[in-house]
């Protein structure tokens, strides 16, 4: 009995000096983690005054711009935007790199904690006990790839999912896309607190608030036509140019992809919206904004697609916010009458002309801004003297464009 209370206490020894062991780490380990975190908050600090800072100088310049009302002063100033983009997209950059940089660090702390006891809860890709179970195919086809864990997910995640049931989506695409492109119920959290505006057919755009980074529209933008998982050009009423491309893990990319080649229409995004106009993410991938200084002055005709950002031509509105979302509410396309006031066009649905905008801003990624700006020129010279179509709108679509 002596010899077992004895190796008892031997035990309850040992046990002390390795939890000993165990907090010791712990804690310079904790110390480290808090260092990393300090590290990103002077970092995220910096940064945003440096945004700042290209914020005020823009306001400044767009306030005392020389002959910003016509068309050499408009196209001065744009190229002055576009000096100040690539420096937005300099610190953008160099933020992600910092976090990606820092990640790592989080990430190689996490891996030296010292952990004890037994795993507890399901195994991969179960819900935890006490979680909901699966609601859908698409929820339990994300798990059974590893994808989701946990409770059944809600928000716009959920959303999500029921918007691909109700489209018929393939579940294995659904799995694919969140493979492909990482998607987790956290990656939605960019559209909490936008304001969400639904068209008649109950998609979702969402109001982009100001102040948000040139990187946040994007993610906000992407994430808006993952959300949607269709954009009903399909079923659109009027006669439509091209057939509609299914929802598919290949079309979130090329999206993604677009999106990284027109990247400087992203720093243009938070300009406009720095100068007092208002953007909407849309189910095509793309923004659709009007007002402020800058939007007034470049956008012409029915609109104009300026990268990833189609500028409605609706001139000087009193609320550019509060437009979008008629715009979006009446689900057709919007023009202004002989005396400046908005009207709708009826003969146009929405859906139909952004499919067209879309297709300009392929072009804009295939060409880059400056050979675009130069050849819709010189198409638009030459169908002046000649007469015709202009080759970048037939390949838009003449019909989805309001052309015919």
């Amino acid at each position: 009995m002596p010899d077992e209370i004895g190796a008892f206490a031997d035990a309850a020894r040992d046990r002390e000096t390795v939890l000993v062991q165990r907090l010791a780490t712990s804690v310079e380990l904790d110390r480290s983690f808090e260092g990393i975190l300090r590290g990103v908050h002077r970092y995220n600090l910096q940064s945003r005054g440096r945004l700042g800072a290209l914020e005020a100088e823009i306001r400044q310049a767009a306030a005392v711009w020389p002959a910003l009302d016509t068309p050499a002063g408009a196209r001065q100033f744009q190229a002055y935007l576009t000096g100040k983009t690539r420096e937005i997209h300099k610190i953008v950059a160099d933020a992600a790199v910092d976090s990606q940089q820092r990640a790592a660090q989080v990430q190689a702390l996490t891996g030296r904690y010292p952990l004890g006891g037994t795993k507890r809860g399901g195994g991969p890709g179960e819900p935890s006990p006490g979680g909901d179970e699966p609601v859908s195919k698409y929820e339990q086809a994300l798990r059974d790839a590893g994808l989701l864990s946990g409770p059944s997910p809600g928000g716009y995640y959920r959303q999500w999912l029921k918007n691909a049931e109700r489209r018929g989506v393939p579940p294995e695409e659904i799995v694919d896309i969140a493979r492909q492109q990482h998607i987790t119920p956290d990656s939605f959290t960019v559209l909490d607190g936008m304001d969400e505006i639904k068209d008649p057919d109950g998609k979702s755009f969402f109001l982009i608030p100001k102040g948000t980074s040139p990187n946040g529209i994007r993610e906000a933008t992407l994430m808006t036509y993952i959300l949607n998982a269709g954009t009903d050009y399909g079923a659109a009423p009027g006669t439509k140019d091209f057939k509609e491309t299914p929802y598919s893990a290949a079309e979130v990319q090329r999206i993604a992809d677009r999106q990284a080649d027109n990247l400087w229409s992203y720093g243009g995004a938070w300009a406009i919206e720095s100068t007092g106009g208002s953007l909407v993410t849309t189910p095509n991938g793309m923004m659709m904004g009007l007002g402020g200084k800058i939007q007034d002055t470049l956008s012409c005709q029915g609109g104009t697609t300026y990268g990833d950002v189609f500028m409605v031509n609706i001139d000087h509105s009193a609320d550019s916010a509060e437009q979008l979302r008629k715009v979006v509410h009446s689900g057709v396309a919007w023009g202004t009458d002989s005396n400046g006031n908005p009207v709708r066009n009826q003969q146009l649905d929405l859906d139909r002309l952004l499919h067209h905008e879309e297709r300009h801003s392929q072009q804009y990624a295939r060409l880059g801004p400056v050979a675009m700006g130069v050849g819709y020129g010189e198409e638009a010279l030459r169908t002046g003297i000649f007469g015709g179509d202009n080759w970048f709108e037939k390949d838009a679509g003449l019909h989805d464009g309001g052309y015919k």
